[in-house]
């Protein structure tokens, strides 16, 4: 049973706690960081918040939370095709006068820890050090103002897992005349953590890395394509997120039967060959503005086509360059059996120092039960021009070769001539 004496005992003990607790509260919510100012346009949404030091408190206050694997990282990103990606957040915060800690988390998990540059957009602000934390995936930056202040910071990083492709899908019409395109883009996640970006460009090419190596060196080659794509709300990691880039109906194509570029095959035309140099089966689309935005990137392409009753057949699938201009576009879907073609050169000189005339011969044979429509394909070094060519006259495509397109009836044996000059 507690007396008087022990219950004014307990009673004193209660009140010195109250009176050490009310002592030390407003030490405690002194120490917490203080949140940044709500983020301009262009800071990342839903990315923590910086915390900021005020001058003189506890450094053991200042140490950076776990930042949760479940918080996407919400950044302005460029992403390269080599698996670099570069993300931009704009920070705002209130400094005070001397140093100040800055605490940026929320960074993806393969974030370069030396790539990362913390600049002051318009007030004078240096920065003095900084500390990477991987467990919190965050850095602490020292800065200090020329003035106190609000103050826009502009966080720059790079990180890789995160790539992006194109691919392509080419569903042929059943009468066999046209076909409907679209394009898509595939980002692919493998960064270690969620992603929500606020923006995202996709640039083609290589970009001039280090990955590690000291006597790496080059320089960078950013290619020809760069688009902004529309963001999805999250991409998990570990996801492949594609985005449809274009799509274009009623694109003019037709399957026809390609020979290209191939070598000499007869040194005498007399001559049996044993091995025939493979023709091709190739769907010849013939793409322009405004149905589709160009240039498209080097991407893979399905082609498609499908049976009266609706079933869906693959043709046949390839790689494809990139699309800088109008004009033919070639997909080359597998062998064609039923032709064979032969090459021999004819004549060859020299006209000059560095110029030469040469003829040649090729000789088509289908033995198939149907007309074949054809495409010769043929490329020459240096400057070049076809000075006689027949049954048909040569073109120049887009990207240099010379191309014959003529009908070999079914059944039938064709014969292409021409005359080529060229200088080196």
């Amino acid at each position: 049973m507690m007396t008087g004496r022990t219950r004014a005992r307990v009673r004193s003990l209660v009140i010195l706690a109250i009176l050490a607790l009310m002592t030390t509260l407003p030490m405690t919510l002194g120490a917490l960081p203080v949140a940044a100012a709500p983020a301009a346009d262009g800071e990342a949404a839903g990315a923590s918040a910086p915390a900021l030091a005020q001058p003189g408190e506890p450094e053991e206050a200042w140490e950076p939370a776990q930042e949760s694997g479940e918080v996407p990282v919400s950044d302005v990103l460029v992403v390269y095709e080599s698996g670099y990606a570069v993300g931009t957040r704009t920070i705002q915060v209130e400094l005070q006068p001397g140093p100040n800690r800055v605490i940026v988390g929320g960074l993806p998990a393969e974030v370069d820890p030396r790539s990362v540059e913390l600049a002051a957009l318009g007030a004078r602000v240096r920065v003095e050090s900084k500390v990477f934390d991987s467990a919190a995936r965050s850095f602490v930056f020292m800065v200090v103002p020329e003035a106190p202040g609000p103050a826009s910071l502009r966080l720059t990083y790079t990180f890789t897992g995160l790539a992006w492709s194109a691919s392509y899908v080419a569903e042929l019409d059943p009468r066999l005349d046209e076909v409907t395109f679209s394009a898509w883009y595939c980002l692919s996640n493998r960064c270690g953590s969620s992603l929500a970006p606020r923006s995202i460009t996709l640039v083609a090419g290589q970009c001039n890395v280090l990955a590690g190596k000291a006597d790496a060196r080059g320089a960078a080659g950013l290619g020809v394509t760069a688009v902004s794509v529309s963001c999805p709300n999250t991409i998990p990691n570990g996801a492949d997120c594609y985005l449809q880039a274009a799509s274009a109906s009623g694109v003019p194509a037709r399957m026809v039967y390609l020979i290209d570029r191939i070598g000499v095959t007869l040194s005498d035309l007399a001559v049996n060959r044993k091995d025939e140099t493979p023709v091709l089966l190739a769907l010849d689309m013939t793409v322009s503005p405004p149905d589709l935005t160009l240039p498209l990137p080097a991407g893979w392409v399905t082609v498609y086509t499908h049976s009266q009753d609706g079933t869906g057949h693959l043709l046949g699938e390839d790689t494809m360059g990139p699309i800088r201009a109008a004009g033919s576009v070639m997909l080359r879907l597998g062998k064609a059996p039923s032709l064979h073609v032969e090459k021999a050169r004819t004549d060859q000189r020299k006209i000059g120092t560095s110029s030469w005339e040469e003829a040649y011969q090729i000789r088509i044979t289908n033995l198939g039960s149907v007309q074949a429509d054809v495409v010769i394909l043929e490329e020459f070094p240096g400057e070049w021009a076809i000075l006689q060519s027949a049954p048909v006259a040569a073109g120049r495509t887009p990207s240099g070769f010379a191309r014959f397109n003529l009908p070999v009836p079914a059944g039938a044996r064709t014969e292409v001539l021409y005359r080529v000059r060229y200088t080196l």
